[in-house]
Protein backbone atom coordinates (compact mmCIF):
# COMPACT_ATOMS: atom_id res chain seq x y z
CA UNK A 1 0.00 0.00 0.00
CA UNK A 2 1.60 3.32 -1.69
CA UNK A 3 0.54 6.07 1.36
CA UNK A 4 0.14 9.41 0.29
CA UNK A 5 1.43 12.68 1.48
CA UNK A 6 -0.05 15.96 1.63
CA UNK A 7 2.29 18.23 0.04
CA UNK A 8 3.06 20.43 3.10
CA UNK A 9 3.79 17.55 4.84
CA UNK A 10 5.96 16.20 2.53
CA UNK A 11 7.91 19.20 2.35
CA UNK A 12 8.40 19.39 6.26
CA UNK A 13 9.64 16.23 6.29
CA UNK A 14 12.11 16.90 3.61
CA UNK A 15 13.41 19.73 6.04
CA UNK A 16 13.94 17.60 8.58
CA UNK A 17 11.31 19.19 10.88
CA UNK A 18 10.79 16.87 13.63
CA UNK A 19 10.72 17.63 17.36
CA UNK A 20 9.63 15.75 20.73
CA UNK A 21 9.38 19.13 22.41
CA UNK A 22 6.14 19.99 24.01
CA UNK A 23 2.75 21.88 21.72
CA UNK A 24 4.08 25.85 22.01
CA UNK A 25 1.22 28.47 22.22
CA UNK A 26 1.46 28.78 18.50
CA UNK A 27 -0.08 24.89 18.24
CA UNK A 28 -3.15 25.12 20.41
CA UNK A 29 -4.71 28.69 18.40
CA UNK A 30 -4.88 26.59 14.98
CA UNK A 31 -7.68 24.14 14.74
CA UNK A 32 -10.10 22.78 11.90
CA UNK A 33 -13.08 25.08 11.21
CA UNK A 34 -10.91 28.42 11.38
CA UNK A 35 -10.34 31.04 8.82
CA UNK A 36 -7.14 32.87 8.19
CA UNK A 37 -5.55 35.69 6.02
CA UNK A 38 -3.27 35.83 4.91
CA UNK A 39 -1.18 39.53 3.09
CA UNK A 40 1.81 40.37 1.30
CA UNK A 41 3.10 43.55 1.32
CA UNK A 42 4.13 44.30 -2.17
CA UNK A 43 1.71 42.53 -4.01
CA UNK A 44 -0.81 44.54 -5.42
CA UNK A 45 -3.06 41.38 -5.08
CA UNK A 46 -6.33 40.75 -2.72
CA UNK A 47 -4.93 38.91 0.41
CA UNK A 48 -6.13 35.38 0.70
CA UNK A 49 -8.40 33.94 2.78
CA UNK A 50 -7.83 30.00 3.82
CA UNK A 51 -10.92 27.95 5.51
CA UNK A 52 -9.11 25.34 7.50
CA UNK A 53 -11.66 22.10 7.23
CA UNK A 54 -8.86 19.39 8.04
CA UNK A 55 -6.39 19.09 10.55
CA UNK A 56 -4.15 16.19 11.59
CA UNK A 57 -1.35 15.84 14.30
CA UNK A 58 1.66 14.63 13.01
CA UNK A 59 4.01 12.94 15.72
CA UNK A 60 6.73 13.83 16.08
CA UNK A 61 6.22 17.23 13.80
CA UNK A 62 3.33 19.37 14.37
CA UNK A 63 -0.18 20.06 13.22
CA UNK A 64 -0.85 19.99 9.41
CA UNK A 65 -4.26 21.67 8.72
CA UNK A 66 -5.53 22.10 5.08
CA UNK A 67 -8.56 23.60 3.00
CA UNK A 68 -10.92 21.35 0.57
CA UNK A 69 -7.71 22.13 -2.11
CA UNK A 70 -5.39 20.37 -0.49
CA UNK A 71 -2.12 22.66 -2.30
CA UNK A 72 -3.25 24.87 0.48
CA UNK A 73 -2.93 25.04 4.23
CA UNK A 74 -0.90 25.76 7.03
CA UNK A 75 1.84 23.61 8.64
CA UNK A 76 2.87 24.27 12.28
CA UNK A 77 6.18 22.51 12.56
CA UNK A 78 7.60 22.51 16.22
CA UNK A 79 11.32 22.62 14.77
CA UNK A 80 14.26 20.23 15.37
CA UNK A 81 17.52 21.59 17.44
CA UNK A 82 19.28 18.22 16.10
CA UNK A 83 18.71 18.49 12.71
CA UNK A 84 21.79 19.65 10.54
CA UNK A 85 21.29 22.32 10.33
CA UNK A 86 19.12 23.24 13.12
CA UNK A 87 15.33 23.69 12.26
CA UNK A 88 13.15 26.18 14.31
CA UNK A 89 10.16 26.01 15.12
CA UNK A 90 7.58 27.42 12.42
CA UNK A 91 4.65 27.93 10.21
CA UNK A 92 4.03 27.60 6.99
CA UNK A 93 1.26 28.85 4.76
CA UNK A 94 0.70 27.71 1.44
CA UNK A 95 -1.76 28.60 -1.41
CA UNK A 96 -1.84 28.94 -4.86
CA UNK A 97 -2.77 31.96 -7.17
CA UNK A 98 -0.34 34.84 -6.30
CA UNK A 99 3.56 35.55 -7.08
CA UNK A 100 4.14 34.18 -3.49
CA UNK A 101 2.52 31.04 -2.64
CA UNK A 102 4.49 30.84 0.55
CA UNK A 103 4.58 32.39 4.04
CA UNK A 104 7.11 31.43 6.75
CA UNK A 105 6.91 32.48 10.14
CA UNK A 106 9.56 31.80 12.24
CA UNK A 107 9.18 30.76 15.96
CA UNK A 108 5.46 31.75 16.30
CA UNK A 109 5.07 31.34 19.77
CA UNK A 110 7.33 34.20 20.77
CA UNK A 111 5.41 36.69 19.07
CA UNK A 112 3.14 39.02 20.70
CA UNK A 113 -0.21 37.92 19.45
CA UNK A 114 -1.38 34.80 18.58
CA UNK A 115 -4.31 36.09 16.40
CA UNK A 116 -1.94 37.26 13.81
CA UNK A 117 1.39 36.34 12.77
CA UNK A 118 4.45 37.94 10.85
CA UNK A 119 6.77 36.68 8.93
CA UNK A 120 8.26 36.35 4.55
CA UNK A 121 6.68 35.51 1.72
CA UNK A 122 8.43 33.50 -0.66
CA UNK A 123 8.21 32.08 -4.72
CA UNK A 124 9.76 28.22 -4.22
CA UNK A 125 9.87 25.67 -1.20
CA UNK A 126 13.72 26.08 -2.09
CA UNK A 127 13.94 29.69 -1.04
CA UNK A 128 11.14 29.45 2.18
CA UNK A 129 14.09 26.25 3.07
CA UNK A 130 16.70 28.70 2.79
CA UNK A 131 15.17 31.16 4.67
CA UNK A 132 14.27 28.12 7.94
CA UNK A 133 17.89 27.38 7.46
CA UNK A 134 19.81 30.57 7.02
CA UNK A 135 17.28 33.19 9.22
CA UNK A 136 17.68 35.86 7.46
CA UNK A 137 14.80 36.29 4.54
CA UNK A 138 16.97 38.02 1.72
CA UNK A 139 14.84 40.46 -0.63
CA UNK A 140 11.90 38.59 0.42
CA UNK A 141 8.61 40.87 1.33
CA UNK A 142 6.93 40.52 4.77
CA UNK A 143 3.79 38.55 5.35
CA UNK A 144 1.05 38.49 7.57
CA UNK A 145 -1.67 35.52 8.81
CA UNK A 146 -4.31 36.72 10.74
CA UNK A 147 -7.79 34.95 11.92
CA UNK A 148 -10.68 36.71 10.84
CA UNK A 149 -13.82 35.61 11.89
Amino acid sequence: MRLHLPPLLLASLLCGAVSAASAPAAQSVLGAGQRWQVTVETTPAAPVTLDLKEAMTIPGIGLLLQTVNRQQGVLYSKGNAKASPPVPEHLRVEWVGTPYPLCVILRPSGQTTLKAFSGFAFHTLNEANAYLSRGTPGAAPRCTFARVK
